[in-house]
């Protein structure tokens, strides 16, 4: 659930939010001139010794645009329309959907709001450097990961998951907070015309963030009760109805989709405390390099040399040849190790 978590906080912030992320890493292509029928296009090649600067974020989107291509030229043979999935009861509570958004009727989603002023509302220019001065200027406990106080510049460079979770539910809450006060104050009877569409603009994007932000602090919450996880669905399913409204353009992700099955989560292992797993990663090495493991058949032989050790050590422990200062090293041990008492 801590990666189905952490793809969805990118995708919020990256491509919804518009936050730069990797800037710094950059593709270097070589155009070199060649006759092969791939490169038939010969008026955009340049000489051996010229390079085409590719972004990362635009690297994938060519990757995801060519697989895109090639898979709509594959021949079909019939084609299937997609229905609604009817909704499945969960274990715990019936009221609980577990259909997904990109199901949902488009009559459902206002469509009087323009929303081309979309963009004026994102984390990018001057907003980005606010968002920069709030991380450079909060103050956060010790044993926290800090965001790059730089974030959104080349030298950032990508974000961990802790990051990440840090980010969206503590700092972009603060950046449009502030937005929204000085949206209010900025308005008065000389305003734009349009001031009206940009401020409902903002809101929902607030909105929809929020609902995202309300529904990952439930979901990585150390309990969670019968409540929680009914209002986790219902902040969901309002996220992902605000996300086809305000980005009509961009498909829904598989991790939106999962997100629906948490609740399921919920009721078997219980909440996400953590961003990440990689304790327990750690700790399940370590056992793996443990080396009785896989030697069932050597464990009574395990037992026996045990039991016999420790039948020696306190045999040896009465006897008046061992050292004084060994006893008592031995004595002022835990119980369990204290054979010699036995």
């Amino acid at each position: 659930m801590h990666n189905l978590i952490l793809g969805i906080l990118k995708d919020h912030a990256t491509f919804k939010l518009c936050i730069p992320e990797s800037k710094s890493k950059i593709y270097f292509r070589s155009c070199k001139e060649s006759n092969d029928t791939n490169h038939s296009d010969s008026d955009s090649m340049t000489s051996n010794s010229s390079f085409d600067k590719i972004t990362l974020r635009e690297a994938h989107s060519l990757r995801r645009y060519s697989a895109k291509i090639m898979i709509e030229s594959l021949p079909t043979t019939s084609t299937q329309k997609k229905l609604p999935p009817n909704a499945h009861p969960s274990s715990g509570s019936e009221e609980i959907p577990t259909f997904d958004a990109a199901y949902i009727l488009t009559s459902e989603i206002p469509s009087e709001l323009d929303i081309s002023a979309l963009s004026d509302h994102q984390i990018k220019g001057e907003a980005l450097e606010n968002l920069q001065q709030i991380i450079s200027g909060d103050i956060i406990p010790f044993s926290w990961t800090r965001v790059p106080r730089k974030m959104g510049s080349p030298s950032h460079g990508s974000l961990k998951a802790a990051e990440w979770a840090l980010l969206c539910k503590v700092y972009i809450p603060f950046l449009m907070l502030s937005q929204k006060m000085l949206l209010d104050e900025h308005k008065s009877a000389n305003t734009q015309r349009n001031m009206g569409q940009s401020e409902e603009i903002a809101n929902e994007l607030t909105n929809n963030t929020f609902h995202l932000i309300s529904a990952i602090n439930i979901a990585t919450s150390w309990t969670v009760l019968t409540d929680d996880v009914n209002a986790f669905v219902e902040h969901w399913k309002k996220f992902c109805l605000s996300n086809q409204y305000l980005f009509p353009k961009q498909k829904s992700k598989p991790n939106h989709h999962f997100a629906y099955h948490i609740h399921e989560i919920f009721q078997r292992w219980g909440p996400a405390q953590a961003s990440a797993t990689w304790g327990y990663d750690f700790l399940i090495g370590v056992f793996a390099k443990i080396p009785t493991n896989n030697k069932i058949y050597d464990l009574d032989k395990t037992l026996l040399q045990n039991i016999c050790q420790c039948s020696k050590l306190s045999v040896l422990l009465k006897s008046p040849s061992v050292p004084r200062e060994r006893k008592q090293l031995l004595e002022s041990q835990p119980p369990a190790l204290s054979l010699h008492q036995k």
